[in-house]
């Protein structure tokens, strides 16, 4: 396989040797140039004149005489005239950057194919009229009149905007091309030099072929084209679609090379199905390990990223074995954490609720969660962490944050917070601080390269924007400012430096052109990406655009297409890995380019072998799944041995403690030796357990009154009386701001109010056909011990409520929901301590346990029972048992109790046991939930 550049040397060597110094050859992209020299190294050596090598703008900018406006000041230069023309009419700029952009990128277009832009604007402003043409009597509204009158005046933008930039010699990369198109004619033979190369072209623009055909009609030029008779000669297929067009126009002579490289080269395609981003890294990792240890150089290997954002997670499962790496991609500005953390200051200072100072506390917890803030916070030496200001909040139940409430959060630490969060009205001052917030992050030692250069890209937007305010009045406010430093953005890339020559080559598909490899993995190989999505956003509909031989979405697949064969071409061994996971909307569909392979491919050679391959979430899970073992020793557990064997207001195991030992050994590790508490958030809803226990407490107020006392059936009834006190009453103990809220909030407080009238209700009914229940206890906690080769173990429960009737001991637990799967047919005790469907089962076994244990009543007098109160009953849920297929209420005993507390000494010997580690659990389904998944990796 000889590589195209390659090939492009040995013709000049062969029909230029030493007159190289008179080309000058013109390429797609700056990236070739340094391959082109490598093989000019290889091929001559010895000491040579190289050719001039210029990329095709740089080429036509030379032609043109113009240079290249930046492109924000061409925005600006839009607006200006935009302004002049509208005059009081004209929009603010915060709108106009919306359309602004749209506009600009017609124009180019217009320019690079040389369109007749009043022929081309006055069918536009006709079309427009006649799509807001009604045969009616009713009159066009305000809206479309400015509709039509902002499309009739888009030439005088165009033309006013165009004599302004010509008259200062500067243009953008359109009206460059249009300008050298007109000048091309007087384009003198020794201008540039004796001989032009035109190589590795593929669509040209209209300027572009009239740039070319005008030289190689005078013989200044020939064009070095890379094409394949396999797509070449096939009409219907797309990648040929421009070069067949080219060759009936003259330009394409076939004699010049041999192009059968699909005929002639054995390729090996790996078709790889891989879910999401992760797998699809993973894949990446495993082919590239494969390949490397089959001895295939690093150097003949390239991963080619039709998705941008694949390049971190690939590059954080390259294998330890890759020495070298370089990165020829632009990688976006706005995907960086640098713009994130200043997107979140501008939402603050710009986002806030309607006519008010607040900010919504999402924006608020992104700015504190974010590294960026947590680099700068931590190096004032602040008080308290972020996360306790963030948990105070969420305690607080605070949607929304003025000043006040900022300051009692962050308490004595508002002094390092209050220039972030304090009012700026003057958008210089604005800036000032932003500009010095970013430059202290910058300068912060725990901030990576990455992190650095995209800061100092940042630093440089804000102090372009800083000299645009002072020049441009119409910058006056913030929204203005956010809006000028998203487009500052959307135009910027982080570049990565690296050795071309050397290692893996990492590249977008534009920076593979021209460029060969032996080896190639592509990444994101789905439709909507690959080729890239229809969205043509643009002031021009579609038939006008193909009347006037603009380029339309078929075009620009049939580039992609060109581009996606293009590498194939000379390649060996090739991967390609698509997405293949579904979401609701059926996106993340394989490619057609993937299809077309499949489905064509064996007609052109029976040597080519095309392969598929999955690789399942559970295969990447298990090649990267954290197996945590935890060894115990002394001081790794003694959290968990003060927990069980000391006596204490907060010791003790209780149901809730041994449930999530059951679910998960680690997690009952990180929850009670770590002490890693689970992420709460503020939602606009109340979270189920603040939910419960604003019932819990509701109903705890509402009986208190008639504790160790005998209940009447009216007494009961009596209770919705001060109902609607007692709720708020534990709202104001619980969480008082949720007094005040409205829409979800309001609801879900009447939600309670139901709960406990339906529960009032079924109390009534039991009292009155139970007319001697005394009320004993509410949320009242109860302890045993149990005393195992002279240590003492202790245990706890909080039972929500205990009353006695006559010989019958009621226990209840208070519960949201009972789900279909959960157990209350008892089988055996080492199920209830197994099986997790018997979860709510183990929890009444417990409270009827410390019941007996505290010798409040006699086993077979116990009667625990749990009320779910989304699907009420009227009585509470028991535990049953099966005897000659029917299920009988259960009854205790006192070996029961016996043969629990002996499960209960097993476990908490295996919980102690040094020589059994904590594992993680085997059932992924108690995972689902869990808060410390990412952390197990599972």
């Amino acid at each position: 396989m000889t590589p195209f550049l390659k090939q492009l040397v040995d013709y000049i060597h062969q029909h230029h040797h030493d007159a190289t110094n008179k080309l000058t050859v013109v390429i797609p992209s700056q990236r070739n140039k340094l391959f082109i020299i490598n093989y000019f190294k290889e091929v001559y050596h010895k000491t040579i004149w190289l050719p001039k090598i210029f990329t095709i703008d740089e080429f036509v900018s030379e032609l043109s005489g113009l240079k290249q406006i930046d492109n924000t000041e061409l925005l600006f230069s839009l607006y200006n005239e935009y302004q002049k023309v509208l005059d009081d009419k004209a929009e603010s700029f915060d709108n106009f950057i919306k359309w602004g952009s749209l506009i600009l990128k017609d124009f180019n277009e217009v320019d690079q194919y040389l369109i007749d832009t009043t022929q081309l604007y006055t069918n536009l402003k006709n079309i427009k009229e006649i799509e807001n043409w009604s045969l009616n009597e009713f009159n066009l509204t305000d809206i479309q009149e400015k509709h039509i009158a902002f499309m009739s005046q888009m030439a005088t933008f165009y033309n006013n905007l165009k004599l302004k930039l010509l008259e200062k010699k500067i243009g953008y990369q359109g009206l460059i091309y249009r300008e050298a198109a007109n000048k091309i004619h007087q384009f003198s033979f020794n201008q540039v030099s004796n001989q032009i190369i035109f190589c590795g072209f593929n669509a040209l623009n209209k300027a572009e072929e009239v740039i070319i055909t005008t030289l190689v009609n005078k013989n200044i030029a020939k064009i070095f084209w890379d094409y394949d008779t396999y797509y070449f000669n096939n009409k219907h297929h797309e990648a040929g679609y421009f070069l067949r067009q080219y060759f009936n126009k003259g330009l394409i002579k076939l004699s010049n090379h041999d192009k059968s490289n699909f005929d002639s080269n054995f390729k090996d395609i790996q078709i790889i199905a891989a879910p999401k981003k992760m797998a699809q890294a993973q894949a990446v990792s495993m082919q590239i390990n494969t390949w490397l240890t089959q001895g295939v150089l690093q150097k003949d290997i390239a991963v080619v990223l039709n998705d941008e954002t694949m390049l971190t997670p690939i590059l954080s499962l390259m294998p330890s074995n890759v020495k070298h790496l370089n990165i020829t991609m632009q990688y976006p500005l706005k995907k960086t954490t640098a713009f994130n953390f200043f997107d979140i200051i501008f939402k603050l200072h710009v986002n806030k609720k309607q006519q008010t100072t607040k900010i919504y506390f999402e924006d608020f917890f992104a700015l504190l969660k974010h590294r960026f803030f947590e680099l700068y916070f931590n190096s004032c030496n602040p008080i308290h962490t972020t996360q306790v200001i963030v948990n105070k909040c969420i305690n607080n139940k605070i949607n929304w944050l003025n000043t006040e409430s900022i300051k009692l959060l962050f308490d004595a630490d508002y002094v390092h917070a209050k220039s972030i969060f304090q009012h700026y009205i003057n958008t210089s001052d604005l800036l000032q601080f932003i500009q010095s917030l970013a430059l202290k992050i910058y300068n912060h030692q725990n901030i990576t390269p990455i992190e650095k250069s995209s800061l100092q890209i940042i630093l440089h937007c804000f102090k372009k924007i800083e000299a645009s305010v002072d020049t441009h009045p119409f910058l006056s406010d913030s929204k203005s400012i956010q809006s000028l430093f998203y487009h500052f953005v959307s135009t910027e890339s982080i570049p990565f430096i690296g050795e071309p020559l050397q290692g893996i080559q990492i590249m977008g598909v534009l920076e593979s052109r021209n460029l060969d490899f032996k080896n190639i993995i592509m990444v994101s190989c789905n439709e909507a990406i690959l080729p890239k999505s229809r969205n043509n956003q643009s002031f021009i509909p579609y038939d006008l655009k193909r009347y006037f031989g603009m380029p339309l979405h078929q075009d620009k697949d049939a580039m992609y297409a060109y581009h996606f064969y293009k590498l194939l071409q000379r390649a060996n061994n090739v991967a390609l890995i698509f997405n293949s996971e579904k979401d609701k909307f059926g996106s993340e569909e394989k490619s057609r380019f993937l299809l077309q392979l499949e489905h064509e491919l064996k007609f052109c050679s029976v040597q080519h072998q095309i392969s598929h391959k999955t690789i399942s979430q559970q295969h990447f899970n298990s090649s990267k799944k954290n197996k945590i073992e935890i060894i115990k020793s002394n001081d790794n557990i003694k959290n968990i041995q003060a927990k069980i064997c000391n006596n204490s207001e907060y010791t003790g195991l209780s149901p809730s403690s041994l449930l999530t030992l059951k679910q998960c050994q680690l997690k009952f590790y990180l929850q009670y030796e770590i002490g890693l508490k689970e992420y709460k958030k503020i939602t606009d809803d109340i979270e189920p357990d603040l939910f419960g226990n604003l019932l819990h407490k509701s109903l705890e107020l509402l009986y208190k009154p008639f504790l160790n006392a005998t209940i009447t059936y009216q007494q009961i009834l009596s209770l919705k009386n001060n109902l609607l006190q007692q709720i708020e009453n534990a709202y104001n103990q619980i969480s008082p701001t949720l007094l005040k809220k409205s829409g979800k909030f309001y609801l879900q407080k009447e939600v309670i109010v139901q709960y406990v009238t339906k529960q009032i209700n079924a109390d009534a009914n039991y009292f009155k056909n139970n007319t001697n229940t005394k009320l004993i206890y509410l949320e009242h906690t109860l302890s045993a011990t149990l005393v195992n080769n002279n240590q003492t173990f202790y245990f706890k429960g909080t039972i929500d409520r205990i009353d006695k009737n006559d010989n019958t001991l009621r226990v209840i637990d208070y519960k949201s929901s009972i789900a279909p799967s959960d157990k209350f047919t008892f089988n055996t005790i080492e199920e209830l301590f197994i099986d997790v469907d018997c979860n709510k089962m183990f929890q009444l076994f417990f409270y009827a346990w410390l019941v007996y244990k505290n010798k409040l009543e006699e086993p077979e007098n116990i009667l625990p029972g749990i009320i779910p109160f989304s699907k009420f009953m009227d009585t509470p849920k028991k535990i049953q048992t099966k005897l000659d297929a029917k299920l009988l209420p259960f009854v205790f005993t006192k070996d029961i109790f016996d043969k629990f507390e002996i499960e209960l000494q097993k476990t908490v010997n295996i919980i102690l046991d040094k020589s059994i580690p904590f594992t993680q659990t085997q059932n992924n389904n108690n995972c689902i939930y869990c808060s410390y998944q990412t952390i197990c990796n599972i």
